[in-house]
């Protein structure tokens, strides 16, 4: 018979290929089952060992909750923000931040993190900060429940305390300024690899 008449056998596939592809499978399937990270959630710690996720906004109870949370587990060395937007009370962010730093706690920020506002000085509290290429940061000027912030006040009434602030937690405190004339308290300045740097 002609050898061209033959038909073509089906390539065999690896077993360990077909592994390969079911496990990628399962983990798309995953990940959109994931339900979005609620942006209006209040701050939580998730706990895994000596590592605590965070996720949500801070609001003028988070200071007892987080400590609850941090007494409550001795163990934790390092506090990974996978989505903290914000706060709506920055008194309790800087002391939340102050907490942070005194327990000798590190920030991580995973490819997929994203913070802004407050949440940024939340990592930057950590004693020693990393991020992973992708991780978001966003910065802006605040605003109050008058909706009077600096510009329309004509002057900034926390300057001096958040560039205190950021001082007391080895930030250059020319940061603060940097970060509220970034962007107005409406939209987010995302920083760059040279801000980063």
């Amino acid at each position: 018979s002609d050898p061209d008449d033959e038909p073509i056998r089906p390539r065999r596939r690896s077993p360990i290929a077909l592994l390969i592809v079911g496990l990628l499978a399962v983990m798309f399937v995953w990940e959109a089952l994931q339900t979005p990270p609620d942006p209006d959630a209040r701050f939580n710690l998730v706990v895994e060992g000596d590592v605590a996720y965070a996720f949500g906004g801070t609001d003028k109870d988070s200071f007892e909750d987080v400590r609850r949370q941090l007494d409550a587990n001795p163990q934790l060395e390092t506090i990974v923000l996978r989505n903290v937007p914000g706060t709506t009370h920055l008194g309790e962010i800087t002391r939340i931040a102050r907490m942070i730093r005194a327990r000798g706690l590190d920030t991580r920020l995973e490819r997929g993190s994203f913070i802004a506002s407050g949440g940024v000085d939340l990592f930057l509290a950590g004693v020693e900060r990393t991020m992973e290429c992708g991780a978001r940061i966003g910065v802006h000027s605040w605003q109050d429940e008058n909706g009077e912030n600096p510009r329309s006040l004509g002057f900034d009434p926390i300057e001096d305390g958040m560039r205190a602030f950021h001082a007391e937690i080895d930030v250059d405190p020319d940061f603060y300024s940097f970060a509220r004339d970034a962007a107005p308290h409406s939209s987010l300045y995302f920083l760059d690899r040279d801000d980063l740097e």
